[in-house]
């Protein structure tokens, strides 16, 4: 029995081969991690994906029992394992043909057989082939939606401490997979095109038969390879998609976090504005109005051109002509330093009591 990956090792390695920084990944399979001890792992300073190949930086060698050292590597890459050379082909139709030699009984059978695997392998490319535009509608359909924050993300450096560095991971992870999406659609829409066995090969041949066998069996092969790549392509496409969502998630619920904090804050910012209430005697001359106030005047002419005032309510007690003058003079010289258009807001107040008819309430809601 083959040994495995304890399972803890397996989540470890797992979870490390996403990661662009100490990865770890396996020299086959594209560097998937699977619980296969025979495998040779490299666990890199740096790495990452940039279409069908895995680039890796300082990186080093090594079996899981940790039993053998294979050695450091300043630069790697890791190749996607694509259609193979037409000359390793022609080597397994070669053995294929040689073998035939002793199983002229049963070529009906394998014929029968090749063309079931060829309608397979076609079957297969034809579902590769078709959610491989589904992907590309998706993308197309995900692209606008981000279309308009990308032209925003240089406000993304304006914010300060965590939530900036947690923009830039987001955005650092959505540029990496659209990057890895674009390279492996060109990647699938590469003309693969590789020679077909032609029927006068079938005709010019002294055995026709196994001459016929041979050429299923060559383009057999050929589709069996396509159809693994594009298969393989699309299982990567999908990683990537999923990456996406997962990356937007994550952004929709950090933008939702840092607004929901913010409009806290703004509204303990409200709650707790500092408010100051003046009364302003009316029933004095107009020469006094002022003079006597003087103070008053001045710190409220000192706050408005100094923005720190949030609003101001001016109450109003009296209908008396004389009063209702004064009152507008002083509404007039507060309009004219509110240069920072504060909300002033007036509230008609009558009262019978005479101390409160002669003043002016002028309410300050300091920022």
């Amino acid at each position: 029995m083959t040994n495995t990956l304890p399972l803890w090792l397996y989540i470890i390695f797992k979870i490390l081969s996403m990661s662009p920084v100490l990865r770890v990944a396996s020299d086959k399979n594209f560097g998937e991690i699977k619980r296969d001890s025979e495998q040779v792992l490299r666990l890199s300073l740096i790495s990452f994906n940039a279409g069908t190949k895995i680039y890796s930086i300082i990186s080093w060698k090594f079996s899981w029992e940790l039993k053998e050292n294979k050695g450091f590597d300043l630069f790697n890459i890791i190749e996607f394992d694509m259609v193979p050379d037409e000359s390793v082909v022609n080597e397994k139709v070669n053995n294929f043909s040689e073998s035939l030699n002793n199983k002229q009984d049963s070529l009906k059978a394998l014929a029968d057989v090749l063309s079931f695997r060829i309608g397979q392998e076609g079957n297969t490319t034809s579902k590769s082939f078709n959610k491989f535009l589904a992907y590309v509608a998706i993308v197309a359909f995900i692209i606008p939606l981000f279309s308009t924050s990308m032209l925003k993300i240089h406000s993304v450096f304006s914010q300060t401490g965590l939530e900036k560095w947690i923009y830039i991971v987001i955005i650092y992870g959505l540029i990496y997979c659209f990057v890895n999406l674009f390279l492996l659609f060109s990647e699938m829409i590469k003309v693969k095109a590789y020679v077909r066995y032609t029927i006068s090969s079938v005709r010019e041949s002294e055995n026709p038969s196994k001459e016929f066998l041979i050429g299923q069996y060559h383009d057999w092969y050929w589709m069996k390879e396509e159809s693994r790549v594009e298969v393989s392509i699309i299982k990567n496409i999908e990683k990537y998609i999923k990456c996406i969502l997962i990356w937007s998630i994550i952004l929709v619920c950090v933008y939702n976090v840092y607004n929901f904090m913010e409009d806290n804050s703004k509204e303990k910012v409200v709650i707790n504005t500092q408010s100051e209430l003046v009364h302003i005697d009316l029933s004095v001359t107009d020469r006094n109005l002022f003079a006597k106030n003087q103070d008053i005047f001045a710190k409220i002419q000192e706050d408005l051109l100094n923005d720190r005032i949030q609003s101001i309510i001016l109450i109003e007690n009296s209908e008396h002509s004389t009063k209702q003058d004064k009152y507008n003079r002083i509404k007039s010289l507060i309009t004219a330093y509110n240069i920072h258009n504060i909300e002033i807001i007036e509230i008609s107040d009558k009262h019978e009591g005479e101390s409160i008819v002669n003043n002016l309430q002028l309410i300050m809601l300091r920022r």
